[in-house]
């Protein structure tokens, strides 16, 4: 669990660095993120750094529209759509579809 958070929470290098077989390891991290005692360790681990620091669905929300209004000022349509897809993926609303993120681009044109 350790290796897992202080990599960035790469699943994968975390097994990798625990020693698992180079053949598996993708598998391998993936499967110890779905033990029950491991989510439960890291999701007291993140909901403390979380309160410490202050972070806050709405206060990453606000971040995000920040980014959203400074990349329309400067006209960067990828960075409209990362930061876009970022807010969508924080709701729950993951957009898979590059149809759907231009979408969104579209209509923030339209304000």
């Amino acid at each position: 669990m350790q290796l897992y958070l202080s990599n960035g929470m790469r699943a994968t290098k975390a097994a990798r660095d625990a020693g698992y077989s180079q053949k598996n390891v993708g598998q391998r991290g993936y499967l110890n993120l779905q033990i029950p005692r491991i989510k439960r360790e890291i999701e007291k681990v993140l909901a403390k750094e979380r309160k410490k620091y202050g972070v806050t669905r709405e206060s990453l929300a606000m971040e995000y529209d920040d980014a959203i209004i400074v990349a329309k000022e400067q006209s960067d349509t990828h960075g409209m759509v990362k930061a876009i897809a970022g807010k969508a993926k924080l709701y729950g609303l993951d957009v898979q579809k590059i149809e759907d993120v231009f979408s969104l681009v579209d209509l923030l044109d339209d304000e």
